[in-house]
């Protein structure tokens, strides 16, 4: 297992939460925004322990969507106290890059 500084990464979400079907909503609305290639930013917290967590090769916040992966890690540990993130990775060098996404699955 490899750890990392909670101040070194930055982890986000793409895509919003439940979302309505147009023909749901009261007549004459539009749908303002696509929540569904919304990225957001998470806060590194204790519930992200156990979770897969893709190492993402963008540059910016905004070029996750395009973007390649470089693969994967499981986060094992997370200690907000010390700032410090425990993962393991297939790779035994450092991440490559400090963005990460998070997804559901855990």
């Amino acid at each position: 297992s490899r750890s990392i500084q909670i101040s070194q990464i930055h982890v986000y979400r793409v895509g919003g939460g439940f979302k309505a079907p147009l023909s749901a909503l009261p007549i004459g609305t539009e749908k303002r925004e696509d929540a569904t290639m919304k990225v957001t930013k998470v806060s590194v917290q204790r519930d992200l322990t156990h979770s897969l967590l893709a190492v993402s090769y963008a540059k910016t916040p905004e070029d996750i969507i395009h973007a390649n992966v470089a693969g994967f890690i499981h986060v094992t540990e997370v200690d907000v106290q010390k700032g410090v993130l425990v993962y393991l990775s297939p790779s035994p060098e450092p991440l490559p890059t400090p963005i990460l996404v998070t997804g559901t699955i855990k």
